[in-house]
């Protein structure tokens, strides 16, 4: 049963790659089990929004 779906969007203009590190990181954040445990409790969209952006500062 699928529980959540991720859509990566990125400028253009931020280099070929950039996808591909997002992808690389939240693979990595998911493997981890307090992070996965963390984002799937989290109370709100919100909630889970800034879990996630822990990940793009991470990669940008």
């Amino acid at each position: 049963m699928v529980k959540h779906i991720f859509m990566i969007g990125v400028p253009k203009e931020s280099g070929s790659n950039l996808h591909m590190r997002i992808i690389s990181e939240l693979s990595k954040n998911i493997m981890r089990n307090a992070w996965k445990e963390s984002f799937m409790n989290a109370a709100s969209a919100d909630e889970a929004l800034e879990i996630l952006k822990l990940i793009e500062k991470e990669v940008i």
